[in-house]
């Protein structure tokens, strides 16, 4: 009976693994913070199952990171990901926001689609950069199609965290202390 058990979760395990794996490999540090907040709840509220999956998610980091490993002698693949990062590229995100909080002020119903990327150079308060997307889906919805749009989508992006946590409440895959 126990071994019937550990069937049904086995593909759940492997997801996870798989997950951290791909996380790790696609060296998105936005993506690997949110893994990493997760795993650290599941770790405060989690049992038995949930703290498997942990060990289980770690190793697919783990084995993610080994892959870029063998491929860094071929492959321009590997960077940093420490919490120092690259330096230049995280000022230069804040200087895109700087400059996408300006141009969002100027025209609170926004420029349109992709206006971001039509308009910012003439908003540049640093150094010259073209860049398509300005790495924040929020302050890209409100650019392109203002105030109103920005403000519904954070509504909906709350509704929609919400509606899930109600739902892994009700199948029990969320466990309160």
């Amino acid at each position: 009976m126990m071994m019937m058990g550990a069937f049904k979760k086995t593909p759940a395990a492997v997801g996870v693994f798989l997950l951290g794996m791909g996380i790790q490999m696609t060296q998105s540090r936005g993506s690997l913070y949110v893994y990493g907040m997760t795993w650290l709840i599941l770790m405060v509220i989690g049992r038995g199952w949930e703290r498997w999956l942990q060990i289980i998610g770690a190793s697919g980091l783990a084995a993610g990171n080994g892959v870029l490993y063998l491929l860094s002698g071929q492959v321009d693949v590997y960077r940093s990901i420490g919490p120092k990062g690259n330096t230049s590229e995280w000022m230069s995100r804040l200087l895109y926001y700087d400059d996408g909080l300006d141009m969002l002020a100027s025209r609170s119903f926004g420029y349109g689609h992709l206006g971001y990327y039509h308009i910012h150079r003439t908003f540049q308060t640093g150094a010259a950069y073209k860049v398509k997307f300005i790495h924040s889906s929020l302050l890209e919805l409100g650019i392109d199609h203002g105030w109103i749009a920005m403000g519904l989508g954070l509504v909906l992006g709350l509704y929609v965290l919400c509606v899930s946590v109600r739902l892994l409440e009700a199948v029990g895959s969320i466990n309160h202390c």
